[in-house]
């Protein structure tokens, strides 16, 4: 077993494992954002880029554009469009049949990931003020834990607002906000349609 007493360098090492912890965390939390616009069908494309006739615009090409291969040999191949419609479609069928299930099982997801966060949060700060670091890296880096916790406050709310979007047959629209939020991590509002 080795000790962490004296060791900075598996101090350190320790800090960097809970830091990618928090970022997997909020990465997640993520997911479950897209999956639950998915559910909604905010992956599809707007009424009016398709009722626009002056442009040709469809979602198969968005798709391909969007998910573009870099001819790379360590990435998987993406999915064909159909392949991913049918997918989505699938999601969504079952999604109607257990909408009080998923709400519930998406509200168990997300109360286990802010306690996994608000865990590695606590811990990360100890590790902070043990690493014998100048006090200014040690600002920057409890900076950096700082913003990873204002991002998941954050998502939290956003996934709320979905959570209450779900039970609504109005129409919305989804805008997406890189201001204020993590670089990472880009936030959304919900909206009317006006269309």
């Amino acid at each position: 077993m080795v000790k962490l007493t004296n060791n900075s360098n598996m101090i350190y090492l320790t800090y960097l494992k809970n830091k990618n912890n928090l970022i997997y965390q909020l990465s997640i939390m993520k997911s479950k954002h897209l999956e639950i616009l998915t559910i909604l069908g905010f992956n599809k494309l707007p009424k009016n880029l398709i009722k626009n006739n002056k442009v040709k615009i469809n979602e198969e090409l968005l798709f391909d554009l969007q998910w573009k291969q870099f001819n790379n040999i360590t990435e998987p191949e993406m999915l064909k469009y159909g392949d991913f419609k049918n997918k989505i479609d699938e999601i969504e069928k079952e999604y109607k049949v257990g909408n009080y299930n998923y709400i519930k099982t998406i509200n168990e997801d997300i109360n286990n990931i802010n306690k996994e966060f608000k865990l590695s949060n606590n811990f990360i700060r100890m590790i902070i003020k043990k690493l014998d670091w100048f006090k200014e890296l040690e600002a920057v880096k409890i900076e950096e834990i700082d913003l990873l916790n204002e991002e998941i406050i954050k998502s939290n709310k956003d996934i709320k607002s979905l959570i209450e979007v779900m039970d609504c047959i109005k129409e919305y629209d989804v805008i997406i906000e890189t201001h204020t939020r993590h670089c990472y991590f880009p936030g959304f509002k919900i909206i009317d349609a006006l269309y």
